[in-house]
């Protein structure tokens, strides 16, 4: 029993590799993309960049559906184009299922200021369904798979014929994802209820809530879920209630923009702002994971892993898009992807207790533009250096 769960759990790794190297090759159009897009660049070069950015976004935005396919036609034994084919029809299906029986039952949710963040719903391909991210497309592509491989052998006879072999597969899931996506319609909502009871904990807990919400916010990625942690933190009334200039703002990232607005007065940086460091890891320990990495990797294949790694270490830290390089590692080792949640959370914690007051959503290039309208003593931006390189070793080490 346990020879056939790690042999699966081997199949599963190595199909997961099939999308992830597709996103390397994103990262290194993306990575582009962004250069071209600096202020200094001429006005055409700036085009092609937000055109590239465009593209690469629309890959980014569809990760599920991408992994869907691909853990889908390589789990397949054999006739691997009509699994991929099944898996993308498969995943429309549940789409459209979900977004019916939400519909049907009043349980679409009502957009807010920032969209459908936040609200454990968002669009997919234009369908309104339960947010799910890349876990929907790992559960459908490993059911695809699964399924395509039992029943995409068997054949009919005479007229009967066209409704074997991958048909048959076809057949057998529609049923299945129609079930799945009205179990889901309740059972991702409970999930999501964990979550918002967990920000009421964090909110109470101190430090120890700055580091719940550190770890939480990067541990549950691959599921979609720490849009729920963030956002409300970010910019709603959750994450902390300001006066600045006579106005009153919500929302860690809310308050903050507004003390930009009026850096002049601002002598000290609102503790809001704890719940907007998660940038942190995005520049230095996303750095330290890829060199990490390539380091220990086997020599006849370290070129290869430098071409992937590079990239997507680069477009992580620069700009803030981490997808590339955490897919990279994720799924075939889900002790470092605890491992790197639990740093995430130890440097964030530490940046607030040793005083850093500096905003870091996002990559290298928007916090150093962000925090420069203001005065050094008032971000304290060396903490973060400091910190980010002491903690920048300390995961390089872990993980080799």
């Amino acid at each position: 029993m346990k020879g056939k769960f790690a042999e699966a759990m081997q199949k599963f790794s190595r199909s997961i590799i099939v999308p992830v190297k597709f996103m390397a090759v994103m990262g290194v159009f993306l990575a582009i993309s962004v250069i071209l897009q600096m202020n200094f660049m001429p006005l055409f070069l700036q085009t092609i960049g937000t055109l590239g950015k465009t593209m690469m976004d629309s890959m980014l935005n569809n990760l599920a559906l991408i992994f869907c396919v691909g853990i889908a036609s390589s789990l397949a034994n054999k006739k691997k184009v009509e699994a991929g084919l099944t898996g993308l029809i498969s995943f429309l299906l549940f789409l459209a299922a979900n977004n019916a029986w939400l519909t049907m039952n009043n349980l679409l949710a009502e957009p807010g200021e920032m969209g459908l963040y936040g609200t454990g719903q968002g669009l997919v391909l234009g369908f309104q369904v339960v947010d799910m991210n890349v876990f929907l497309g790992m559960v459908i592509g490993c059911l695809v798979g699964y399924i395509h491989n039992k029943f995409s052998e068997v054949q009919f006879n005479d007229i009967f014929s066209i409704y074997g072999e991958s048909r048959l597969s076809f057949m057998v899931l529609t049923p299945i994802i129609l079930v799945l996506a009205v179990v889901f319609s309740y059972a991702w909502p409970v999930v999501n209820s964990w979550i918002n009871e967990l920000s009421n904990v964090i909110l109470t807990a101190g430090l120890l809530g700055v580091f719940i919400y550190s770890f939480g916010n990067r541990f549950l990625i691959p599921t979609g879920l720490h849009h729920l942690l963030w956002m409300p933190f970010c910019f709603t009334a959750i994450g902390g209630t300001a006066e600045i200039n006579g106005k009153i703002y919500t929302g860690a990232a809310n308050i903050f923009y507004a003390e930009m607005a009026n850096a002049g007065s601002i002598v000290q940086m609102d503790s809001s702002l704890r719940f907007a460091t998660f940038g942190f890891v995005k520049i230095f320990g996303s750095v330290a994971v890829a060199l990490a990495i390539i380091y220990c990797a086997k020599k006849e294949r370290k070129e290869e892993v430098k071409g992937m790694m590079l990239p997507s270490m680069f477009v992580a830290s620069i700009a803030g898009i981490t997808e590339p390089l955490d897919f990279s590692f994720l799924f075939f080792s889900p002790l470092l992807w605890f491992v790197h949640s639990l740093l995430t959370a130890v440097s964030e914690t530490l940046l607030w207790v040793l005083g850093a007051r500096t905003f870091m959503l996002y990559g290298l290039l928007d916090t150093i533009i962000s925090n420069s309208v203001f005065k050094p003593t008032v971000t304290k931006f060396y903490l973060v250096i400091i910190i980010g390189g002491v903690m920048s070793v300390i995961w390089f080490f872990i993980y080799c």
